[in-house]
């Protein structure tokens, strides 16, 4: 089987992409879905202000896991903060610090186990009605169009 990555843009409104992934899966029947890995520069975290904190959640909202990159003595602090944070709202993700002294964890971080808060990529048949994509909170609706449920934008110019 041929294995592809999809990489998101911090620049471009991650609620469309997730929603625009959605529409090509609709339409490619032979596309399946793994899973959705966050990587976090983690020399952002230490004066990460609350719109980065709030981007950072609604990415953890759809991530299975987050790899956590350029650990530095400064940054310790503010990571385990940012992975206490997913543990306090009882995310089910995994977290990986990704270091230059040992090799990633690839199997672990690649394994096809769903460990995501969001269900849109799930089964249709596996479902509630309230879990389907429509009802995610970051990519629900109002009647005028506009996202229920806003995901913040620190990283546009």
């Amino acid at each position: 089987a041929e294995e592809f990555f999809l990489f998101f843009s911090n620049e471009i409104n991650l609620a469309d992409q997730f929603e625009a992934t959605l529409h090509i899966l609709e339409k490619e029947n032979e596309l399946g879905f793994g899973r959705v890995i966050l990587f976090i520069n983690s020399v952002l975290l230490a004066n990460a202000n609350d719109q980065v904190m709030g981007w950072i959640d609604s990415a953890g909202h759809f991530a299975d896991a987050i790899c956590f990159t350029h650990r530095e003595n400064q940054n310790a602090a503010a990571i385990s903060k940012c992975k206490e944070r997913f543990e306090t709202m009882r995310y089910p993700l995994e977290t990986y610090v990704i270091g230059s002294k040992k090799p990633a964890p690839l199997s672990q971080i690649l394994a096809l186990t769903p460990r995501r808060i969001s269900h849109i990529f799930d089964p249709p048949d596996l479902l509630d009605p309230e879990d389907s994509p429509q009802n995610d909170p970051y990519l629900a609706r109002h009647p005028n169009g506009r996202r229920q449920k806003l995901i913040t934008s620190p990283f546009c110019s």
